[in-house]
């Protein structure tokens, strides 16, 4: 600040762990950790079940030993995203571009129209870097490339600017885009062969933590179309990916409480399942909408306007997130904070 001459450059190499050798060892491993005990580094609850990335990870491995014109991309995240297997296995098609989202989805368009199926496994929040790009480079386009968006929806403990509450809304107004989001790991493994045959840009959002195992036949994914969960005639309730699970509890609630509902798992944000919404239309007074995503320019708001556009009026009451950023927390509290954990939903619902 003192120095009166020619501008200044300040060039800082930082380290991470600085000053804790077991950080310093493995830095990617420690960037974003669970409570570990400081005298040797080990996790204080250790976890054996597989995480959402861990199932993208492993499906990604398996499609690439059949299918070489399959690589991936990352932003500096390998592990995070769940590639370290395919950065092992397939050396040369795998791409680490760095912190570099727009570079990493411009790259991921050049590698697609030159024949490649490129798939960016990025976090959600990180995607809303490169929007441009996403819309003239590969939308614009018609390139088949695969957004896998992890860390979709509630976040919890990664705080509060990674809350990937704002995909659907910003990725659903794009022309040629198809949006999807699994129930489950089994669901998320056949949406990712799904995708890479659409030969069309197409986004699949999952959440981050265990990936769930919702027990029921996960039959073939059919483009453009939902599935029945549960059967009901008091009331239906449609749900998007991570949504999915307490709808389930909800209605499970219900049942209890002498009300039977109708579960749908919309699997497809865009398109959505026309058929579907009318043949709900034709038979419910009312449909309520769950989503892991931002009110505004959401999964429901799109119901809302396919129905408003067909003149049809039916009641539709949306559970998503109000207008304002969500702060750091354990997700099940910061659920309970915006109203959609299962409890609020079963008591509103009850009252209606």
């Amino acid at each position: 600040k003192s120095y009166n001459g020619y501008p200044v450059l300040i060039h800082l190499i930082t380290e991470k762990g600085k000053g804790y050798t077991i950080a310093e060892d493995k830095p990617d491993k420690y960037h974003s950790i669970s409570p570990f005990f400081i005298e040797n580094g080990e996790l204080k609850k250790k976890n054996d079940k597989k995480t959402y990335s861990d199932v993208f990870g492993e499906s990604l491995v398996e499609l690439a030993e059949k299918d070489k014109s399959i690589v991936a991309v990352t932003a500096a995240m390998p592990d995070g995203t769940g590639l370290s297997k395919f950065m092992s296995r397939f050396k040369d098609r795998f791409f680490d571009v760095g912190i570099a989202e727009q570079h990493a989805v411009t790259f991921c368009a050049g590698l697609a129209a030159v024949g490649n199926k490129p798939v960016f496994a990025v976090y959600s929040t990180f995607l809303q870097r490169a929007y441009d790009q996403v819309l003239h480079d590969v939308c614009m386009q018609k390139l088949p490339v695969v957004f896998a968006i992890d860390r979709a929806g509630i976040v919890g403990s990664d705080g509060e600017t990674h809350q990937g509450v704002f995909d659907i809304s910003f990725l659903r107004s794009i022309p040629n885009m198809t949006i999807m989001s699994p129930k489950d790991g089994e669901e998320l493994r056949k949406m990712l062969n799904f995708a890479f045959n659409l030969g069309k840009p197409v986004s699949i959002r999952y959440p981050r933590g265990n990936a769930k195992e919702i027990a029921n036949q996960c039959r073939e994914i059919e483009y453009g179309k939902s599935e029945i969960l549960e059967e009901g005639n008091d009331g239906v309730i449609v749900a998007e990916g991570n949504m999915v699970s307490f709808a389930l509890e909800v209605c499970s609630k219900l049942k209890k409480a002498g009300k039977s509902f109708k579960v749908v798992n919309a699997r497809f944000i865009k398109p959505l399942d026309e058929e579907m919404l009318l043949e709900l239309a034709n038979n419910y007074k009312a449909i309520y909408t769950m989503e892991d995503n931002v009110l505004s320019g959401g999964f429901g708001s799109g119901i809302l306007e396919f129905y408003n556009a067909n003149n049809i009026n039916v009641k539709v009451k949306i559970f998503a997130y109000n207008d304002a950023f969500i702060p750091h927390g354990e997700k099940e509290e910061l659920y309970k904070l915006k109203g959609i954990d299962p409890d609020t939903v079963y008591n509103y619902i009850l009252k209606e």
